[in-house]
């Protein structure tokens, strides 16, 4: 729902651009970023796979590009959405955070909106996604915290079903079956692979089953202290210790 723009006044000029003022669905939001990495394109959404839809151009390309890489900094390191990040591929999205009308005129305290929209690989789209969490009453109730993990996590099997390569690899997938206890790093140097040193939880079908002796490395937001919160599931089930370094709150 989007008022006439003749209609606006100066405080909706000046707020609109925050998300007030307006309605949207998750699958409109999900379908205004499928025109982004359609490089202005837009197509109308379809629930069953047939003829392909007719492709109308809402915005110059050059404004596409752009925005898909300002999109794809808030998913590198300092940005909102490092937490939807996946390794090996490029990712580009936005978070959001909206505090949820009582229906009094006023807020909720705590209760809001946790989303993250964006599209994978960011640099050559294949699929879009909008993730949106109602109501969240934790403490860290931010799209950047509670959004961008469930993106991370179905996007990334999204892409490997689709055997869609990372960005980080030349030529054909291999395929290879690992056995319950044997090293995934080791077995990478095995076969030369020169994405060896990238092996970690991000790239496993299973994160719950981790190797012994394998290194995990969990992001965590740009201020957040409390890092045990996002590590120590991951801990527990390696039955491993846990350490921090690096200072600043990252």
């Amino acid at each position: 729902v989007l008022p006439n723009w003749r209609s606006w006044s100066l405080a909706r000029h000046a707020t609109i651009a925050l998300g007030y003022g307006i309605s949207v669905t998750t699958l409109q939001l999900a379908d205004a970023y499928a025109a982004f990495a359609n490089g202005g394109y837009h197509m109308r959404p379809e629930l069953v796979m047939g003829q392909a839809p007719v492709a109308t151009r809402i915005m110059p390309a050059w404004v596409a590009r752009k925005l898909r890489v300002w999109l794809q900094s808030v998913a590198e390191p300092g940005g909102t959405g490092v937490l939807a990040a996946i390794d090996g591929y490029h990712v580009a999205g936005k978070t959001g955070t909206a505090n949820m009308a009582n229906g009094h005129g006023g807020f909720y305290g705590h209760n809001t909106n946790a989303t993250f929209v964006g599209f994978a690989p960011g640099n050559h789209p294949q699929l879009v996604m909008a993730v949106s969490l109602r109501g969240s009453h934790f403490k860290w109730n931010f799209g950047g915290i509670e959004a961008a993990p469930v993106f991370r996590v179905t996007m990334r099997h999204a892409l490997q079903e689709l055997d869609v390569a990372p960005a980080c690899q030349h030529g054909p997938i291999m395929r290879i079956t690992i056995k319950p206890g044997e090293n995934l790093a080791e077995i990478a140097r095995q076969y030369h692979s020169s994405v060896a040193h990238l092996m970690n939880i991000n790239q496993l079908r299973n994160p719950e089953d981790i190797d012994s002796g394998t290194l995990l490395k969990v992001p965590t937001p740009k201020g957040e202290k409390h890092i045990c919160r996002f590590a120590a599931p991951l801990v527990s089930r390696a039955q491993a210790e846990i350490w921090s370094e690096g200072g600043g709150g990252t």
